[in-house]
C-alpha cells in the first residue's frame, strides 16, 4: 500500500483534515491491489447487494436511494476488504492524520460497508457517522459531471433530536469534491455534515468502501439509529465491546486465493 509515502506528507495531510474536515489521499494502494479489491466488491454487489429507499429521521429526514452491503456479508464472504480495514499500517495512517490515537470502530455493523449509487436520482443523503473518522476508499467513480460528488460542511455539531441540517447547508461553506475510481480520503464524519449528491444520466456507478475508527479514548455512549434503519433486525440495537486483538484474528485471515501486502512500505 502506498500508507508509507502517505505518512511521509502527514504533516500537510493531518493540517488540511483538521482544517477543512477532510483530507483527499489519491490513491491507497497499488494499481495490482487496487483491481483486486475492485474485482471482489464488484462480486460482492452483484451477489449481496440490498436496495434502500428510505429517510432517515436523525439526520432531518435526509434520502438514502441506494444499494449497500453490509459489513457481516463482506466478512462472511470477502478477503481482501476485511484485510484492508485490519491492516496495521491503515490505522497508523488514520492516527497520524487525526493527530490522536484511534482504535477500530467498536460497533461491529459500522466497521466497514460498500454502498453503490446505480440509478439516476441515487444518492446518500446528507448525515452524520455514529464515529469520528471515515476512510474511504473509491472502488468506482461517477464520470466528470455526472453527479455522485461527495458534499461536505465542517464544523457542524449532530443534535440526533433536531439535527437542522437544511440550516447547516445553507451556513455553508459546503465543499465539493469528484472522486475518481481508485482514490481514497479521510473524513472527520462525526462533525462533517456530508452527502453523496445524486447520480446523474450516463455517469455511471458510485461504489465506494467506508471504513470507520475511533478514538481510543471515547466512551459515549453511542447509538445506531442509521444503521439500524438500513439494515433492520439483522444488526444489534446496542453497542459491541470487540478488542483489536478480536478484530485482527478475525479480519487478518488468510484470504481463500490470496493476500494483499499490508506493510507500511509495500
Amino acid at each position: 500500500m502506498r500508507t508509507a509515502e502517505l505518512l511521509s506528507e502527514g504533516h500537510r495531510l493531518s493540517g488540511a483534515f483538521r482544517r477543512d474536515g477532510w483530507v483527499p489521499l489519491g490513491r491507497l494502494v497499488e494499481p495490482v491491489w487496487e483491481e483486486r479489491l475492485r474485482r471482489e466488491a464488484h462480486d460482492l454487489v452483484a451477489s449481496a447487494a440490498l436496495r434502500r429507499d428510505v429517510t432517515v429521521g436523525v439526520t432531518g429526514n435526509s434520502p438514502r436511494r441506494m444499494e449497500i452491503v453490509g459489513q457481516s456479508m463482506i466478512a462472511a464472504h470477502a478477503g481482501l476488504l476485511p484485510r484492508l480495514y485490519a491492516a496495521e499500517s491503515i490505522l497508523a495512517l488514520v492516527a497520524a492524520l487525526a493527530g490522536r490515537p484511534v482504535r477500530r470502530c467498536p460497533y461491529e455493523p459500522e466497521r466497514f460497508i460498500l454502498s453503490v449509487l446505480a440509478n439516476p436520482g441515487d444518492t446518500h443523503g446528507w448525515h452524520w457517522d455514529d464515529y469520528p473518522y471515515a476512510l474511504v476508499f473509491i472502488v468506482d467513480g461517477p464520470a466528470p459531471g455526472g453527479g455522485g460528488l461527495l458534499e461536505f460542511v465542517p464544523r457542524t455539531v449532530w443534535n440526533k433530536d433536531d439535527p437542522h441540517v437544511a440550516a447547516f447547508v445553507r451556513r455553508g461553506p459546503v465543499g465539493r469534491a469528484h472522486l475518481r475510481s481508485g482514490d481514497a480520503y479521510l473524513l472527520r464524519s462525526d462533525t462533517t455534515l456530508h452527502r453523496v449528491s445524486e447520480l446523474g444520466p450516463g455517469s455511471g456507478r458510485r461504489i465506494a468502501f467506508a471504513m470507520a475508527f475511533a478514538d481510543v479514548d471515547d466512551d459515549r455512549i453511542v447509538t445506531h439509529e442509521t444503521t439500524e434503519c438500513l439494515y433492520g433486525s439483522s444488526v444489534p440495537a446496542g453497542a459491541t465491546r470487540a478488542t483489536e486483538a478480536s478484530i485482527q484474528a478475525r479480519y487478518s485471515r488468510e484470504p481463500r486465493s490470496s493476500t494483499i501486502a499490508i506493510s507500511g512500505s509495500s
